[in-house]
């Protein structure tokens, strides 16, 4: 779902707001692609937030918020099929079930949990291979440069 372009200072109030709002505890849920890259500062604005969570609290949230959970296909456009995910438009936000992910593949920067550089790495590799959209080779070639500066 797409929605209007939100810089860094608003990905950090609307990741915050939709914690307090569904009574998120920290690291239940991150954000991935676009709006991980705004908080490592590789980007200047995202349009939407791409948050990752456990089933648990995919479940309680869905509920809280009477969410139409909604599945993809790789065929939609996902990486994979029987991608689960729900609009919460209010927060720009789908929340995706990400069940694979662990606590080592995340940290908190500025009171927002994310994905961490390597995870963010592997998400923007996966998105290149099987998309192939312009947008993830150029996060990519951005993420490398963060990454080698950062040893």
């Amino acid at each position: 779902m797409a929605f209007a372009a939100m810089n860094r200072d608003e990905v950090i109030a609307k990741y915050l707001a939709m914690c307090q709002e569904f009574a998120v505890s920290d690291g239940e849920i991150w954000l991935g692609g676009g709006s991980a890259m705004i908080m490592y500062g590789l980007r200047d604005s995202t349009m939407d937030l791409d948050a990752g969570t456990h089933k648990p609290t995919f479940d309680r949230i869905a509920r809280q918020a009477k969410a139409k959970v909604l599945v993809f296909q790789k065929s939609d456009g996902f990486l994979h099929d029987d991608t689960r995910l729900f609009p919460l438009p209010n927060y720009y936000a789908d929340i995706h079930l990400e069940p694979d992910t662990e606590m080592d593949d995340i940290n908190c920067i500025d009171g927002v949990w994310c994905y961490t550089p390597e995870k963010l790495m592997w998400q923007k590799e996966l998105l290149a291979k099987v998309l192939k959209r312009d947008k993830d080779f150029r996060d990519i070639a951005v993420l490398k440069e963060y990454m080698h500066k950062r040893k």
